[in-house]
């Protein structure tokens, strides 16, 4: 049980996974705040959305992060922006040390507490994905051979960054079941509507979908399988049955995408699969886990 228990934290040997998924979550992650440039003044500004002042309704002050002052003047929030671009192309390229990914971390948190009557699910991805980047290092460069190291820290990186991994993974799984376990809670999906009520929400679809009304037993099987898909992936994943599911994600995140225009929220969920691609060096397929 030892064998077992150190090599599926310790021994997966992802950085190629770590590499890939690396690129794909600070891509995206560059481009996501790179849209919010053209809202600086109404979304960070003091004469924006949420005067500071209003923070303390907002976000109880025991939680707010208050270890520096967010910048208030407009020159101050682009150049806090400028230095988040840095450490993302830096990151994106490779060459940033974990350690630094906690910087960047919390210079997301202190945007994300400064305004957050904005924040959805991407920006709490981006909180994982950075923090998962602390764990896991850089992985393999797709830009660049990776530098040398001294040999001692060798085997200390690679069982960090196999822990790293498998943290987010089972992160990722969880995700996914404590999802099905609310959904769970609702009646509507109990009665098969839930997805019903989301199709006739003109502010959450962007795309119409209000004649599958015509097809109510269509409409309660969707539901349903929404919960079957979400309670199994979160399992499914560690077993044979991995690459199904996954496909099966890609595709359920592609139509959220593409129907509620959540396109920022689906990529970095799907960012996430990434970590969860077959390592032809690892040695856990005798009992089903890969990395």
């Amino acid at each position: 049980m030892l064998y077992f228990w150190e090599k599926f934290w310790f021994e997966s040997k992802p950085d190629v996974q770590v590499g890939y998924f690396r690129t794909a979550f600070l891509s995206l992650a560059f481009i996501f705040y790179l849209l919010k440039l053209f809202d600086l003044d109404f979304l960070y500004s003091t004469s924006g959305l949420v005067e500071k002042a209003d923070l303390d309704m907002l976000i109880n002050p025991l939680y707010r992060l208050h270890y520096f002052s967010f910048p208030e003047t407009v020159f101050g929030i682009k150049s806090f922006f400028g230095v988040l671009f840095l450490g993302f192309f830096v990151g994106i390229l490779g060459f940033l040390p974990r350690v630094l990914y906690l910087f960047l971390l919390m210079m997301h948190l202190l945007l994300v507490h400064r305004n957050p009557t904005v924040i959805y699910g991407a920006d709490m991805l981006i909180s994982l994905g950075l923090f998962g980047l602390f764990l896991m290092g850089s992985g393999a460069s797709l830009f660049f051979k990776n530098r040398g190291e001294f040999y001692f820290l060798k085997d200390f990186r690679e069982s960090l960054t196999s822990a790293g991994v498998r943290v987010i993974q089972i992160q990722v799984s969880l995700i996914y079941l404590f999802t099905a376990l609310e959904k769970v809670r609702g009646e509507s999906w109990w009665s098969g509507t839930a997805l019903w009520e989301v199709f006739n929400n003109s502010q959450m679809m962007v795309v119409d979908l209000s004649f599958i009304g015509g097809f109510p037993s269509v409409v309660v099987f969707m539901t349903w399988f929404v919960i079957v898909f979400e309670l199994f992936f979160s399992f499914a994943v560690w077993t044979e049955a991995r690459n199904f599911f996954l496909l099966f994600g890609f595709i359920f995140h592609l139509l959220i995408a593409f129907l509620m225009g959540l396109w920022f929220f689906s990529f970095f969920m799907l960012s996430f699969y990434l970590l969860f691609l077959n390592n032809p060096n690892n040695e856990l397929n005798d009992y089903g886990l890969r990395s």
